[in-house]
């Protein structure tokens, strides 16, 4: 392809520092390094290095991301009980996320089971 994107130091700085500097998201990054979409997956596919720096590009900006919310759920003027309810789901599921449970009323049959699969299966016996 004669047309191809080159990977340059630039683009991947570019792209690198997007990514980890405010929102993490690829597209804004890679608008950012002039680069596609497509293309910035495929140097992530065929790059170690690239891919590993990548992640910990994401990483970083993910971590200032929650940084963020901490300061906003606890700062003294107008606190976001919002944030801090989903920061306290985040970092303590066992006492803080909804409890679900599933429960089953009825009863399994099954010979009816049996009988259907070995339909599905061309009238093998099941």
């Amino acid at each position: 392809m004669a047309n191809r994107t080159k990977r340059t130091p630039t683009k991947k700085e570019k792209f690198l520092k997007s990514l980890s500097t405010g929102v993490p998201n690829v597209s804004k990054a890679c608008k950012a390094a002039a680069i596609g979409r497509t293309l910035a997956y495929e140097w992530k596919k065929e790059d170690a290095e690239f891919s590993e720096e990548w992640d910990n590009a994401y990483q970083n900006a993910v971590d200032n991301l929650e940084e963020t919310a901490w300061r906003r759920a606890m700062r003294q003027k107008d606190p976001s009980d919002t944030l801090l309810i989903f920061l306290l789901k985040g970092y303590r599921k066992e006492r803080f996320a909804e409890k679900t449970q599933v429960e089953h009323m009825g009863k399994i049959e099954i010979d009816d089971a049996k009988v259907m699969l070995g339909e599905l299966l061309g009238g093998a016996e099941v």
